[in-house]
C-alpha cells in the first residue's frame, strides 16, 4: 500500500494510553506519591531543574506521573530551559542582527526559540498538560455528569427534543 510505512492507524489518544497503563500498574500503597529525582543533565541546568519540579508537581498532583514518564519530563524540562535561554537572547539582541557587511538578517536565536517552543508544546501534550490533551483525559466516574439538552424557547411543558425534531423535519418552533 502506498504511504503505509508500517503504521497501524492513528496515534492513540493520551486518555487511551493512560487507561491502559492505569489498569496494568499496581496502585501505590501509601496515599502520597513522591516526585522522582531529576536526572543529572536536568539537575545541572537551573532553569530546567525549576521546570522539572514545577511540571512534575502538577503531574504528580493530577495522579498521572509515573516512573516511565521521567524521560519525557526531563525532555520537557530541557526544552523549556532552551526556550527561555533563546528568548532571553532575543530580548537582549533583538529579532534582527546586523552582519559585518551591514546587512540585516534574522537572529540565529529565533529558530532555536521557535523549535524549543514547539518541543515544549508537543511534550506538554504528551504529558496531558495542554487544554486539548486534558480534554481527552478520562475523568473520574464521580465527576462525570450526564449531558442535558439546553432549554430552547417553546410552548410551556413541551420537551426540548420534540421541538428539535419538529424543527429538523422542516417545521417551526
Amino acid at each position: 500500500m502506498a504511504g503505509y510505512k508500517g503504521k497501524q492507524g492513528r496515534k492513540p489518544k493520551a486518555s487511551t494510553i493512560l487507561e491502559r497503563e492505569r489498569a496494568k500498574e499496581p496502585q501505590p500503597r501509601s496515599g502520597k506519591r513522591r516526585m522522582p529525582s531529576p536526572p543529572d543533565h536536568v539537575r545541572s541546568n537551573p532553569e530546567a531543574l525549576a521546570e522539572w519540579w514545577r511540571a512534575g508537581r502538577i503531574l504528580l498532583d493530577a495522579g498521572i506521573l509515573d516512573k516511565a514518564d521521567t524521560s519525557v519530563l526531563a525532555a520537557l524540562s530541557i526544552a523549556y530551559a532552551r526556550w527561555v535561554d533563546a528568548e532571553n537572547h532575543l530580548r537582549d539582541f533583538g529579532l534582527v542582527i546586523k552582519t559585518r557587511l551591514g546587512f540585516l538578517i534574522p537572529s540565529p536565536y529565533l529558530p532555536i526559540a521557535n523549535r524549543a517552543m514547539e518541543q515544549v508544546m508537543k511534550l506538554s501534550g504528551e504529558l496531558g498538560m495542554t487544554p486539548a490533551s486534558r480534554s481527552r483525559m478520562p475523568q473520574a466516574k464521580a465527576e462525570r455528569r450526564p449531558r442535558r439538552a439546553q432549554s430552547a424557547p417553546g410552548p410551556e411543558g413541551e420537551a426540548d427534543h420534540r421541538l428539535a425534531l419538529r424543527i429538523m423535519e422542516g417545521g417551526r418552533g
